[in-house]
């Protein structure tokens, strides 16, 4: 990079990659893409950036993420990218010149618990004289409390609004992060673009920072263990997941549940097909879950092509183009294509019947059309006739003439 650091690369993928399969992407139902950081940084992840204003060259240039940007708008497609704000590389320009100036660094309120003279640890083992994230030695912890770096990262949040028309910011280790910096920041963005998406990274409940003053949603990791726990861990009934995923909903206004990012999977925890077994039905049941819920259904790369994967190297890897898993995709296209055609986000949620011992759920989404979902966790053959009168099925599985057996599920168009 022009300062001289080295920015590596894992897997080899690059924004003209995703722009080339932007038509494979959106033939599953996705109209908006997330990205992980795209800033130049040192290591492979992108988490440790040096420069918050270019693209990092192992991706691609400036120039290839407008003309991806502009891509997206055009085929009516959104794109959220992922603001890092609670730390930063040891090579960024601010550290760096606390390393070189110490205490005389015009910079040194910028950073936590300096010890001078600040060195980098040569060795993992050696203890940094600088606060860090994760204690990554790599990573030292910005002060967001200090009104400086507050204005700093809120010119950043403006750039990638004004100049390649981002339509958001995921944004990394929120609940770490000083709250009046979140204030500054969602003001800037907002001065730059009112219709601006901030989505915090906060996995406990979020109540404090939904108040419509920091974010307007949250990666919701509580969806998230609730299926864990049914579907793929099988440690709970369908009487204990609904009352969960009651109690979740229940937490915020139903409107600001309506916009919480629901997700089995992302870049930091275990791929949701791997914790089920590698069972495809119990799988897809979840999916359906996902997308039939209240929130914002987030699917992670390859997830319809069944990646694997309980470590990093393994949920994190290439995406395997040429492995054809038509049965999953086929899925994953009809039950996208449902949500869009008969649910509108704010369209009532209510659980409707739930059997401890046959494990059987069957919750309902009402608005202009009333959707019926039937999920059964259980061993045993269930009848569900009862729930189906006058219906028109939409997507089945694992049925019988008048049950559903382990793992089936229907949708149901309700007169």
């Amino acid at each position: 990079m022009p300062d001289g650091t080295i920015s590596r690369s894992h897997l080899g993928g690059t924004i003209k990659g995703i722009l080339e399969n932007l038509d494979y992407i959106q033939s599953l139902g996705a109209d908006c893409l997330y990205l992980n950081p795209i800033f130049r940084a040192e290591e492979y992840h992108k988490y440790d950036i040096v420069d918050y204003f270019h693209v990092d060259p192992c991706l691609g240039s400036d120039e290839d993420f407008l003309a991806l940007t502009t891509q997206l708008h055009q085929r009516g497609m959104h794109i959220i990218i992922d603001g890092v704000f609670n730390h930063c590389s040891w090579h960024f320009p601010m550290f760096e010149d606390v390393v070189k100036k110490g205490e005389t660094s015009i910079y040194k309120d910028w950073f936590y618990d300096l010890t001078f003279p600040v060195c980098r640890p040569e060795t993992e083992t050696e203890a940094p004289s600088y606060a860090c994230f994760a204690y990554e030695r790599k990573m030292p912890k910005l002060n967001t409390s200090n009104p400086e770096v507050q204005a700093y990262f809120a010119r950043v949040g403006q750039y990638w609004i004004e100049k390649f028309h981002v339509d958001g910011w995921r944004l990394d280790v929120a609940n770490e992060v000083d709250k009046n910096f979140w204030r500054r920041f969602r003001a800037s963005v907002r001065q730059a673009d009112p219709e601006t998406v901030l989505i915090g990274e906060v996995w406990e409940n979020a109540e404090v920072w939904l108040k419509g003053d920091m974010f307007d949603s949250v990666m919701n990791y509580d969806f998230r263990k609730h299926c864990r726990d049914y579907f793929a861990e099988k440690k709970i009934n369908a009487d204990t997941f609904a009352f969960g995923m009651t109690d979740m909903l229940l937490r915020y206004p139903f409107q600001v549940s309506c916009a919480q990012l629901n997700l089995l999977d992302s870049h930091d925890v275990s791929r949701f097909y791997s914790l089920c077994g590698e069972d495809e039905d119990a799988w897809q049941a979840a999916f359906l879950c996902l997308c039939m819920m209240p929130g914002v259904p987030s699917i992670f790369y390859g997830d319809e092509k069944k990646i694997a994967g309980f470590k990093e190297n393994e949920y994190r890897q290439k995406m395997p183009w040429q492995e054809d898993h038509e049965d999953q995709k086929t899925f994953v296209q009809t039950v996208i294509r449902i949500r869009k055609e008969y649910i509108s986000p704010l369209d009532e949620w209510k659980v409707l019947h739930t059997d401890s011992e046959l494990n059987l759920l069957v919750f309902e989404r009402k608005g202009k059309y009333h959707i019926r979902v039937l999920i059964h966790m259980g061993e045993s053959p269930v009848d569900y006739w009862q729930f189906c009168e006058n219906c028109h099925i939409l997507l089945a599985k694992n049925v019988g003439e008048t049950w559903l057996t382990k793992n089936g599920y229907l949708v149901l168009l309700m007169p």
